[in-house]
């Protein structure tokens, strides 16, 4: 459609940089060696300043606040994002979003729920928020199920099960939790249930909620 696009990275850890090949996106990778790495800003503000695009999107905490602060005074929008809802916020994180708030433009979220919870952590008025819906491509879905060997099934074998796959990073804002809330609840209607978990927590397991959720 005429668009291009440059993509910066804030680590060096970038899997899926194979499937840009051919793309005409540019990607440039960078490394930021502490939360807010001052070098990093510089870096991408200089890129910003000569790249001259129309409009820039963060992603995710860190996405978000490195490009409030590196287009500052550039003259380009900035778009932030909310791929979460109803989770807690550091002191730091807090302090970080509430002195560059005037800085976003506007905030694009993933589900209604998450543009509520932007709102609030944003301080953005009402059409300042708005929800764009993951992009499926469904026909490619349908032809991926269908050359697929139902790789549940083989989790689960048998005839007439319900099967549930989550699919997500074991940490409290994806509550698995609630997952098995769920389940529990439908097991107790119909038997047939069966919840398949496909995720898993950060190497340094910091937070020690897989445990949880296993123990559970």
């Amino acid at each position: 459609l005429g668009h291009q696009v440059s993509l910066y990275t804030l680590t060096r850890l970038v899997p899926r940089a194979n499937e840009l090949a051919g793309s005409g996106v540019e990607l440039i990778v960078d490394q930021k060696r502490s939360r807010l790495d001052w070098s990093v800003v510089r870096r991408l503000r200089s890129h910003i300043a000569s790249w001259r695009p129309d409009v820039v999107h963060g992603f995710l905490y860190d996405g978000n606040l490195y490009s409030r602060l590196a287009a500052l005074g550039c003259g380009v929008p900035v778009i932030n994002s909310e791929r979460n809802d109803n989770y807690k916020l550091s002191l730091a994180q807090q302090i970080g979003y509430r002195a560059t708030n005037a800085l976003c433009t506007a905030v694009v979220a993933n589900s209604h729920a998450g543009a509520a919870f932007a709102k609030g952590i944003h301080r953005l008025a009402e059409d300042r928020v708005h929800v764009v819906w993951n992009g499926i491509d469904l026909e490619e879905v349908q032809a991926r199920l269908q050359r697929s060997d139902q790789p549940a099934r083989a989790v689960f074998p048998g005839e007439g099960l319900k099967r549930i796959c989550m699919v997500a990073s074991f940490k409290p804002e994806k509550d698995h939790l609630l997952a098995l809330r769920v389940m529990h609840q439908l097991l107790a209607q119909d038997a047939a249930w069966r919840l398949i978990c496909v995720g898993d927590e950060l190497a340094d397991g910091v937070s020690g909620y897989k445990a949880q959720v296993l123990e559970e």
